[in-house]
């Protein structure tokens, strides 16, 4: 795969993962509150390339060496449908089901690494969770963030 290749997957990955990033629904969350819409539009830069990167994506996971990326406005402005259909077959690919007749080294070099990427972006995205319900988990032992007090 080609960087552009890499940047369009990730991109595409991102908007169909994070409602943040999907027009729609930031349009119809602020829908009633065209002041707030207006300020979530400048922070995001929905609708304009900023002087400086409003978002970032560093690979992590088996990502790391690949390029980070930066976006001058929002990430959904980056959405490539083309790609959907890929990343939405990866369900089947991880059970055996290929799109070309044969087994997996009989499929294109690319397709294999174009699934190898979304396994990398699933996995990503699951430790990240993990490592958030870690965080807002309170610790054993305590009770409302504190120690229970000995009577």
């Amino acid at each position: 795969m080609t960087n552009q290749d890499y940047i369009e997957v990730v991109s595409t990955f991102n908007v169909m993962t994070t409602p943040m990033y999907r027009c729609d629904d930031c349009k119809l969350k602020y829908k009633t509150e065209p002041d707030r819409r207006e300020k979530l539009e400048q922070s995001m830069a929905c609708k304009y390339y900023a002087d400086k990167p409003r978002h970032a994506y560093k690979g992590e996971y088996n990502n790391k060496d690949n390029p980070k990326i930066n976006y001058n406005n929002c990430v959904g402005n980056h959405f490539y449908a083309y790609w959907t259909t890929f990343i939405n077959f990866y369900p089947q690919y991880e059970k055996g089901i290929y799109p070309y007749p044969g087994k997996l080294f009989d499929q294109p070099a690319k397709f294999v690494d174009l699934m190898q990427l979304v396994h990398n972006l699933i996995n990503e995205k699951d430790l990240k969770a993990q490592n958030l319900a870690k965080r807002q988990a309170i610790p054993q032992g305590k009770v409302n963030g504190r120690r229970p007090s000995k009577r």
